[in-house]
């Protein structure tokens, strides 16, 4: 941000960093207040409405190959257990059939 600031001290800019650290905010006093909380609620709302949905696609990203890995190999697994229940199901049956 200070860098972007022309015809002014940087140092009198203050940095995000700065003001987050700051501690809590003093209530907005005065003839605008009420402005001043209605549009710190918007742009509140906007920003925390951006940060969900980057947070959402980059979850989205990251995730879902994931989850689609895992249910495949469980899908797998659960394919090989079948194979062999019904497997030993048939030899079974063969069995009790060559003995009858």
């Amino acid at each position: 941000m200070r860098r972007h600031t022309p015809g002014t001290d940087p140092a009198s800019v203050p940095v995000l960093t700065d003001m987050v650290q700051s501690g809590p905010s003093v209530p907005a006093r005065g003839p605008h207040a009420d402005l001043a909380r209605e549009i710190f609620a918007r742009v509140m709302g906007e920003v925390e409405g951006r940060l969900a949905a980057d947070l959402e696609r980059r979850l989205n990203q990251q995730l879902v190959p994931q989850v689609h890995a895992v249910v495949a190999s469980a899908i797998a697994d659960l394919h090989n257990e079948l194979a062999a229940v019904i497997g030993d199901a048939i030899n079974r049956a063969l069995e009790h059939r060559n003995l009858k």
